[in-house]
């Protein structure tokens, strides 16, 4: 990526935070300020007043001469002239005024937010607003030379303050204007996070699919009912209406001969829960779970678990001429399963589990306010959404899976981290007791008795974790250490942080011995073990092998006033100054690459790329540097495996 294309993308993005905002100050702030009277005195129309409406001559239409034929209507924001039939809001007229054409209605709300409301916007313009955000770019390019697109997330030019300055406007006995900037009395709502261009993109390309249309409108010839029911079932302990009324679909292999390109092979043997939008219903997109998937040896098939499908994709050609259509994804962080019927209820309990699935036996086993992202995460877009419609004050049940892996378990301490600083205060960590099952379906499945279940269900959320966050000073402590991520840091169970404190205050402390590695000292999970370290003898290859010196005996647990002495401690020795990698990245890297290669992947992939890198190095995934060099040459991959990572197959039974 070249400062170019991120300051393209930079502007996308602060394209959607600009429309947001004028939305927001739009009833609040701009409204107020437009009125029949202003927009008289403003334009210097030739107007009188009747009855408590300004009317004027129409400054539209040539001609015009009767004062009384344009009217301005307070009550409803809104113009008419009765003579050439003009008519709209008033942001309308004003747009109308000053021949706004490109993006009218929000280019008249940012001149009525400066000319009428007299806000201290810092721009006058759409075009000034990507100029400015395009400068500070530049700028902070020039001062650090970066090249990674997160160096530029904080940059902003919309108003900082929690409330946008106002302009007031006084004279001088000369007559001449001084604009005084005080804030204003009245409180704006919060400033959300929701890129709405992305959520109307989203919604246009939803409507325009053509998969989804001959899907929908052809479902029962699409759909092997028998299969479906066995299938939900057996794997899930669902069936009768909560699979129709979802409107589920079993997409039979056989079947794909009768859609628009046969050679699609997308949707083959996959069972199909459809997204609806929250705001229309209609379906955005296809979460498919493939009914073949079973995991080998530890390791997958060649198809992903999981995908989420909006369209067909790009007609690709194989090296033997053979030709298929590739996947177009739908943006899933946009939306919840389930919001939509849900959204009017009075909620105060609201379950959130990671699989459809789940949300499903939850909605046939009573729970019925319950919501799925369809992923082991919950995006800032989801949670502006249980913001908007929900409210802060309701109880939030993070129902995870309890996998091997526990990715699960740490994502819901994530997305306990950002609910509470997103203003949620009732945050409960559920999970299914260990040995029972790592999910809820699979449970289920398991004891075959939906009133037990109920039971097992209740006593999860009695037996459920109430998070209370861990104190900012020692986040910071971990934050600071060099150790971690801050990824790492904020899936810490805040129970056990004074335990990862200490862990983290030895390990320095044992790094300052001779012949320590400190890398291999951090692979150690538990203080305890850290304690129970023996004496190292150099020339012994046993198994009780540790990580002293030669002629240390023992280590012993450290000080009071030693742990303290180890907060400070934040001396690092490496040989070379990497901007983009971490310790703990780079003692992955060294086991793969030499130095010099280290370097390269330094200077030319972003801080996601390494992370991605690392993440397929520890799990023995196959890859090449080449797909980060030149990712103009890497088409990214659209299926996931279990955990909801992007992996980039095809179904090995293809024909080709």
């Amino acid at each position: 990526m070249n400062i170019n294309e991120i300051i393209e993308n930079k502007i996308k993005y602060e394209m959607g935070q600009l429309y947001n905002y004028l939305n927001e100050i739009e009833n609040t702030y701009i409204s107020p300020h437009i009125t029949g009277e202003n927009l008289v005195r403003f334009f210097n129309l030739n107007a009188t007043n009747q009855y408590g409406h300004w009317r004027c001559v129409c400054p539209f239409h040539q001609g015009a001469s009767n004062k009384t034929e344009f009217i301005f209507n307070d009550n409803e924001k809104s113009f008419t002239c009765f003579a050439c039939k003009t008519s709209g809001t008033y942001l309308k007229f004003i747009a109308l005024m000053q021949g706004f054409t490109s993006n009218a209605l929000n280019e008249a709300k940012i001149f009525a937010a400066i000319n009428f409301a007299h806000l201290n916007l810092t721009f006058n313009s759409i075009s000034d607003y990507k100029e400015k955000i395009k400068q500070k770019v530049l700028k902070r390019y020039e001062a650090t030379k970066s090249l990674n697109i997160k160096d530029y997330y904080d940059i902003s030019v919309l108003p900082r303050e929690s409330t946008p300055l106002v302009n007031t406007v006084a004279r001088k006995p000369d007559n001449s204007i001084v604009i005084n900037k005080k804030e204003s009395s009245i409180e704006p709502s919060s400033k959300k996070d929701t890129e709405l261009n992305v959520y109307a993109q989203a919604i246009e390309d939803a409507k325009n699919s053509i998969l989804l249309h001959e899907i929908l409108l052809n479902k029962e010839q699409f759909n092997s009912i028998d299969k479906l029911q066995d299938f939900m079932h057996k794997k899930y302990y669902i069936s009768g209406g909560t699979i129709e009324k979802y409107g589920l679909i079993y997409f039979d292999r056989q079947n794909q001969s009768k859609l628009t390109h046969p050679n699609f092979y997308g949707l083959s043997d996959r069972v199909i829960f459809p997204f609806k939008d929250h705001n229309s219903g209609i379906i955005v997109g296809l979460h498919c779970r493939h009914v073949l998937y079973k995991k080998e040896e530890g390791k997958s098939k060649q198809w992903g678990k999981y995908s989420n499908i909006l369209d067909y994709g790009e007609l690709k050609t194989k090296d033997n001429g053979y030709q298929y259509y590739g996947i177009k994804s739908f943006s899933i962080g946009q939306f919840l399963f389930n919001l939509f019927e849900i959204k009017n209820n009075k909620v105060t309990k609201l379950w959130i589990t990671e699989g459809v699935a789940d949300c499903l036996k939850l909605i046939s086993l009573g729970y019925i306010n319950a919501v799925s992202p369809g992923q082991s995460n919950l995006t800032d877009e989801q949670i502006n959404l249980l913001k908007h419609y929900f409210g802060c004050e309701i109880e939030v049940l993070l129902f995870f899976d309890n996998d091997n892996n526990n990715i699960g378990q740490c994502n819901s301490i994530q997305i306990a981290y950002k609910l509470w600083n997103s203003g949620f205060r009732k945050i409960k960590i559920v999970r299914t007791f260990p040995g029972q099952g790592k999910d809820l379906t699979d449970v289920a499945v398991a004891i075959q008795d939906d009133n037990q279940l109920q039971m097992l269900i209740d006593l999860w959320e009695k037996n459920g974790y109430v998070f209370s966050p861990a104190s900012e000073e020692h986040l910071n402590i971990l934050l600071n250490s060099g150790y971690y991520t801050d990824s790492e840091v904020f899936s810490i169970d805040p129970r056990d942080i004074e335990e990862e404190i200490a862990k983290v205050n030895l390990l320095k402390k044992l790094s300052q011995q001779n012949g320590i590695d400190i890398k291999e000292l951090k692979q150690i999970k538990n203080i305890t073990s850290i304690l129970e370290l023996k004496t190292n003898n150099s020339n012994d290859n046993t198994k009780d092998n540790v990580f002293e010196p030669a002629g240390t005996t023992h280590i012993t647990p450290p000080s009071r006033n030693e742990v303290e002495l180890c907060k400070t401690d934040t001396s690092q020795k490496t040989e070379y100054y990497f901007m983009n990698i971490s310790d703990a990245q780079l003692y992955r890297l060294k086991q793969k690459f030499d130095i010099d290669t280290i370097k390269e992947i330094d200077e030319k992939c972003t801080r996601e790329q390494i992370i991605n890198i690392v993440g397929k190095i520890i799990n023995g995934i196959p890859f090449e540097l080449d797909e980060y060099f030149s990712p103009e040459k890497f088409t990214p991959p659209t299926l996931v495996d279990e955990d909801f990572k992007p992996i980039l197959v095809e179904p090995e039974d293809m024909p080709f």
